[in-house]
């Protein structure tokens, strides 16, 4: 299953590639992605976009589960790669977010440590390889939620 995920992801990105017209060098975007079989599923993420399994939980009551990491800067084992690779992360003064930064320029400042283009900071720690984890679904589960930071979905659920 996960071979198919991959080959999926990967016609996925030569479209974004193809649909961007090669662009990327400073500019990228997140994916997530979710693909089942029988009573199984896949899911695949890189940056910050999320996936989110609704089921029921033992009072009855319908709960949002997280199956992704948002991959940030301040994930140990990220910001280790970064540094490791003489990229930069840190906040600025005015705000709490943890970004990438370039080894002598105070750009870009990316606010995620995964991502699909970027390529400025390829050289300095930001990956592209997506974190896939499979999930077993049950007759509890209701339905999957894939949504990226900005539509604020993650923000609404409790």
């Amino acid at each position: 299953m996960e071979h198919l995920l991959r080959a999926k992801l990967s016609w996925t990105l030569i479209y974004f590639y193809l649909f961007l017209g090669g662009k990327g060098i400073i500019s990228g975007f997140c994916l997530v992605m979710f693909a089942s079989a029988d009573l199984g599923g896949v899911v695949a993420n890189v940056a910050d976009s999320r996936a989110g399994l609704a089921t029921i939980s033992d009072d009855g009551s319908l709960i949002l589960v997280q199956l992704t990491l948002d991959f940030k800067p301040n994930i140990p084992q990220e910001a280790e790669r970064v540094v490791q690779c003489n990229g930069r992360v840190f906040c600025l003064d005015d705000e709490r977010v943890h970004r990438v930064w370039l080894p002598n320029e105070e750009s870009p400042g990316l606010a995620m440590s995964r991502a699909f283009g970027d390529y400025c900071l390829k050289d300095f720690g930001l990956i592209s390889v997506p974190q896939v984890t499979r999930r077993q679904i049950t007759v509890r589960d209701q339905f999957i939620v894939l949504a990226s930071d900005g539509s604020k979905a993650w923000e609404r659920t409790s």
